[in-house]
């Protein structure tokens, strides 16, 4: 039986359909004297500028007319575009078929390659090369005005893509702006975005974040804006709706190293380069990116963005269960190195906070370590002898909410500890049927992996101990919430529960810096922020360390501090938190402030924090 193929070919980056050309092409096929049963479709979404080679449908059709060149007796396009973009590689294609004689028509304009006797028509030759170069010509003039287009639109502060990134919309302008719709139990798509980045903060790994999501039953934007759609995945026959789609470690990674969160998205400038070797794709040189300059509304500062990344490119997570609760957490920063400050607490040893240049394998900056309860019983002391500061204090219903959000996320969180330690105890017990019933039992082997799964289930024991803690203080503290009390109680009443304090500490401080300055004292900038905006200018404050050490055998602890609203040499810092001036010019000006020129009188006085503002980590410590 005569065949003739139908040729369709769209582009993956236009994100069309062929089944327009089908339809077009098989009508004409059958004008032509052909049925359905003699047509056979070539379709295929691919560049017009890959190598013919990499071409599926193509690869195929030549493939058949190579073991038979009479299986057809013509190719059907709807324009010569169709067969391809490059030049060289749609001249190759023409003569490949003409060398077979099996004439290409083309039903746009209408042509075809061969005369009625089989030779070539020369004429059509000459107008396909024309053709074929203008094709070109305007494929690369439309992806200079697309790429044009794009950027002009991210200046703007618009974007291509129908699906905006998740905690993002748009409105009637198309410009993009955050998501303010309640998007699930309570919480909009930028609170769970808020949630995404603090987890991985903290220590929970990308794909502990996709579970412990997908287990809430949060649903995935792209289940938000296709619900039913079906959505084939790429070079399988695997199907699913979008609301079947979940968080995976991708999605979440993908939204880690998104700048788009801290205001600043990015647009492509050049695209990826890449090679087809040994039936695998190459990326030869990646794509290059830039962000736009004019800015859109952040979700994530741009210290927690830059945080996130350096760990993700570190690969190294904290464990993000810790048996003590720090107040200053992930807020204090070197001044000299720009590293993180992090809590270090034991009975009878340390109990600092240490830049984390000390830890092995890292080189030390020489920075101090500051006593726990020092620092955060100064933040403390600042803050409740500050009634500007309290009075601009966030809504304390917004503290609530952030409690009640950590909570949910807790409580997940221990479900899938408690699922865990289940499975290492079937394990276990697994373990112990099979040696039991071995005729030659291993009993090295046995005890070695019983010690193991016994380690495992203690330390999950340990998290889910933790984890209930974490969970009781955040109920106490919401049972006895009183949402009409001014912002000054609520302070004053966290003063015992740590994770509310902790809650409260963020909402208005972004960060702390920290430069030695001699054997007795440390600099500390305190940068606040009230409603999310972050002051430029920070509160100084010169803290005494000397005092909280042990004199005459007795524990006399003397927490006393300075604060400084201006200085003559006002601290500088680069985007990194290092300070950009000299420590000794601030240590000088600080000497002046604390004694007359003789030495004798003290101009400004230091002042000591009273004991019912001091703050503990443990009981012990009183």
């Amino acid at each position: 039986m005569k065949k003739v193929a139908l040729f369709a070919r769209v582009s993956t980056v236009d994100n069309q359909e062929y089944e327009r050309q089908i339809s077009d092409l098989t009508r004409v096929i059958k004008i032509d004297g052909y049925s359905e049963n003699q047509i056979e479709i070539f379709a295929e979404k691919v560049s017009g500028y890959k190598k013919n080679e990499d071409r599926p449908e193509l690869s195929r059709l030549f493939n058949m007319v190579e073991v038979n060149p009479s299986t057809f007796e013509a190719v059907y396009v709807t324009e010569v575009s169709r067969l391809g973009r490059n030049p060289r590689a749609t001249k190759e294609i023409i003569e490949r078929f003409c060398d077979y004689r099996i004439p290409i028509k083309i039903l746009n304009p209408t042509l075809c390659t061969l005369n009625p006797d089989g030779t070539r028509n020369n004429f059509v030759a000459i107008m396909l090369s024309i053709a074929i170069e203008f094709s070109d010509i305007e494929s690369k003039t439309m992806k200079t005005r697309m790429k044009s287009g794009k950027l002009q639109r991210a200046v703007e502060g618009k974007t291509g893509s129908n699906v905006k990134a998740f905690g993002y919309t748009k409105d009637e302008n198309g410009k993009t702006i955050i998501n303010q719709m309640i998007h699930f139990n309570g919480l909009t798509e930028a609170d769970y975005v808020e949630q995404i980045f603090t987890m991985y903060q903290s220590g929970l790994g990308t794909h502990a974040i996709a579970k412990t999501l997908n287990q809430m039953g949060v649903p995935t934007k792209y289940h938000s804006v296709y619900e039913n759609k079906i959505f084939k995945y790429k070079n399988t026959q695997t199907e699913q709706t979008a609301n079947e789609l979940k968080w995976s470690d991708v999605v979440i990674r993908q939204i880690l190293v998104n700048p788009v969160y801290k205001g600043e998205p990015k647009i492509k400038i050049k695209d990826a380069v890449s090679e087809v070797i040994d039936g695998k794709k190459i990326i030869l040189t990646p794509a290059e990116y830039t962000t736009t300059k004019v800015k859109i509304d952040q979700i994530i500062s741009h210290q927690l963005f830059d945080e996130c990344n350096e760990l993700l490119k570190s690969k190294t997570n904290r464990n993000y269960l810790t048996t003590n609760e720090y107040l200053l957490k992930d807020i204090i920063r070197c001044g000299i190195c720009g590293k993180k400050y992090l809590g270090k607490y034991t009975i009878k040893k340390d109990k600092v906070y240490k830049c984390t240049s000390y830890l092995p394998n890292n080189l030390p900056c020489g920075n101090r370590s500051i006593n726990i309860s020092l620092i955060e019983s100064v933040i403390f002391d600042i803050v409740s002898n500050s009634e500007s500061l309290i009075q601009n204090l966030d809504n304390p219903n917004d503290v609530l909410n952030q409690i009640k959000t950590e909570l949910v996320i807790q409580e997940q969180q221990l479900k899938n500890e408690i699922s865990e330690l289940e499975n290492k105890h079937k394990q276990a017990e697994n373990l112990l049927k099979a040696s039991t019933a071995s005729k030659n039992p291993n009993f090295e082997l046995y005890s070695k992996l019983e010690a193991e799964f016994q380690n495992e289930i203690d330390s999950i024991n340990h998290r889910i101990k933790l984890l209930n803690k974490d969970i009781l203080s955040k109920n106490i503290t919401i049972s006895n919430y009183d949402n009409e009390s001014a912002t000054k109680d609520v302070f004053f009443k966290a003063k015992t529960n740590r994770p509310e304090l902790t809650s409260i500490f963020r909402q208005f401080i972004d960060k702390l810096v920290i430069n030695k300055l001699d054997k007795d004292y440390i600099f500390v900038s305190i940068f606040f922020k009230i409603k999310g905006i972050v002051f430029k200018l920070p509160l100084k404050i010169f803290i005494y360390t000397t005092g909280i050490r042990i004199y005459g055998g007795r524990n006399e602890k003397k927490y006393m501090y300075l604060t400084a609203f201006n200085l003559a040499n006002n601290p500088v810092y680069n985007k990194d938190s290092i300070l950009m001036v000299d420590i000794e010019e601030i240590g000088l000006e600080f000497n002046h402030m604390i004694q007359d020129k003789l030495g004798f009188a003290k101009t400004y006085q230091m002042k000591t924090i009273e004991k019912e503002n001091y703050i503990y980590i443990n009981e012990t410590d009183i």
